[in-house]
């Protein structure tokens, strides 16, 4: 049998599309796992502990959110909560309890808790975006402030980047960008779907922005905190604690700051 050179380019050509595409399967599947881990837990069991109103939320796609809203009344200040990678929006009901003038909404992500859908960081901001106009307009709002705990960040900052009614922009344990904190470089990110590059949105945002991390934090390291500080152009208040980087919401000190900061 006579091999001919155009078989031999066509083998080739085969070959490597078959060595690129195991290899985007071996750098995509991991990196989608991060952010396709859900939390556990009844959000509807919540209210039943705390004085909170179990919310359903429509987004305007046919999906539902459910999470935990408490109502301060009218005119009150509305903190909007978002959560970390694999958290139920729950993490922040501690927050609420203690402060009791201002109101705090709580909706888990898609898939996360009792909502529905499938989760990817375009719907997880315009997720955030609807709930915003929604609840601030109800409450009629004295003042909006977006608080996100590290994967949470990446979706606070953008938001306040679009958002133009947001007051403050309250990040702990925030990061540069998904790909940074995760080693990726920058010919792999071309296959990646979801980023959460906060450092591109950040000269956006025009609020005051106050962000709290820890050195010791091995998630997050600081050296990515301080590159997404450095990018934003507003006002920035920081403030370094102790702990690892869980710690930084939730010892009960950490909490304090963060509550004096909204």
């Amino acid at each position: 049998m006579q091999v001919t050179r155009g078989f031999i380019k066509k083998i080739s050509i085969f070959i490597l599309l078959v060595v690129f595409i195991s290899f985007a399967c071996w750098l995509f599947v991991p990196y989608r796992s991060i952010l396709a881990q859900k939390s556990g837990g009844k959000d509807s069991e919540v209210n039943k502990v705390y004085c909170a109103q179990y919310v359903k939320f429509q987004t305007s796609d046919g999906e539902t959110l459910t999470g935990w809203f408490f109502n301060r009344g009218k005119g009150s200040q509305l903190v909007i909560c978002y959560p970390g990678n694999s958290c139920n929006a729950g993490m922040f009901v501690n927050y609420a309890e203690q402060d009791t003038k201002r109101s705090y909404l709580m909706l888990n992500y898609r898939g996360y808790g009792e909502s529905t859908g499938r989760l990817k960081e375009s719907n997880m901001v315009s997720d955030a975006c609807e709930a915003l106009q929604y609840f601030s307009s109800s409450l009629q709002a004295d003042k909006i402030t977006l608080f996100g705990f590290s994967l949470g960040t990446g979706v606070a900052v953008q938001v306040a980047s679009r958002m133009p009614n947001v007051d403050k922009l309250v990040l702990a344990a925030p990061f540069d960008s998904m790909a940074a904190i995760c080693g990726i470089s920058n010919i792999e990110k071309i296959i990646l779907k979801d980023h959460f590059d906060s450092v591109r949105h950040a000269h956006l945002v025009n609020c005051p922005v106050y962000v709290q991390y820890s050195l010791g934090d091995t998630v997050v390291r600081p050296e990515n905190t301080r590159k997404l500080i450095d990018s934003f152009r507003c006002n920035v208040t920081e403030r370094i604690v102790k702990g690892t980087h869980e710690n930084v919401v939730s010892l009960p000190l950490n909490q304090k700051y963060i509550i004096d900061a909204l």
